[in-house]
Order: C-alpha cells, then sequence, then structure tokens
C-alpha cells in the first residue's frame, strides 16, 4: 500500500510512544506530528471544532530542538489551559536557525464532547530524527 504525501503513524517504543510525520515540507511534517500527538491525547479528535487558537512561537537553535520545544509548548497548552487543538498552521518556520511561528486551532477541553484525555508527561530527544530530504521526523513521548 502507498504512503500518502501526509500523514503520521505511531511507533510502539517499550513503555512510550513514537510518532513519526512526513510531509511535502518539513514545516507541514512538524504539523502532522502534532496532529499525531493530540490524536493520541484524545479519544476523538474530530469532535475538536476550530473556534479559537493560539499563537506558538519557538526560538530553538535547531531543527532537532525546535520540534521537541515546538510539540512541548502544545502539550503545555493541553495541561495548563485545558486548550485542545485539531489543526496547526505553520506561519513562519526556519529549520536552520530553529524558529517555528504556528497557530493551533481548536477549543477548550469539554470532556463531555472530546472523550478522555491520555496524559503525555514529556517530549524527549531519545532516538529523535528530522530529516528534510524526505520531509520527515520522528519523536518519542514520555507516556
Amino acid at each position: 500500500m502507498a504512503r500518502s504525501v501526509r500523514g503520521y503513524e505511531f511507533v510502539e517504543h517499550t513503555a512510550d510512544l513514537g510518532v513519526r510525520a512526513w510531509a511535502p515540507s518539513l514545516a507541514e511534517a512538524f504539523a502532522e506530528a502534532a496532529r499525531g500527538m493530540v490524536d493520541y491525547i484524545l479519544d476523538d479528535a474530530g469532535t475538536v471544532t476550530l473556534h479559537d487558537f493560539r499563537v506558538v512561537e519557538i526560538k530553538a537553535g535547531s531543527a532537532e530542538r525546535a520540534l521537541v520545544e515546538f510539540l512541548d509548548e502544545l502539550n503545555f497548552l493541553i495541561l495548563t489551559e485545558g486548550f485542545i487543538f485539531r489543526e496547526v498552521r505553520v506561519k513562519r518556520f526556519d529549520p536552520e536557525a530553529g524558529v517555528v511561528e504556528a497557530e493551533a486551532w481548536g477549543e477548550f477541553l469539554d470532556e463531555e464532547r472530546h472523550g478522555h484525555v491520555h496524559e503525555i508527561k514529556a517530549i524527549t530527544f531519545h532516538d529523535l530524527v528530522v530529516t528534510r530530504d524526505p520531509p520527515e521526523v520522528y519523536v518519542i513521548f514520555d507516556i
């Protein structure tokens, strides 16, 4: 079966969870990794409406560090504000400088509608991979 142009897949990793994401550009692969993260966190991410957004700005010095900090910031929004997102729109991306500016579109968590929340404790650097050709990322979530 041929792989789609963009997407993600979960990869089993001992007691943690790996996510491999790909897209036509590295910026879009970052967004796909975020989508995979939310699809793990919620029972049904399709119930999230694009009602509001939060701006996420990362300046990390490298693409690898930017990916971890980007996903960590999105996870922080979920854990501290209860803001759950379904779509990420990357507005500015410079992988060499580790710059990501994006909008995370969603709404505040409603467990009755969105389902149970599966917590991600941390985004790790363990086995982290960011490739430009093809645009793909692999990251492990500490669950």
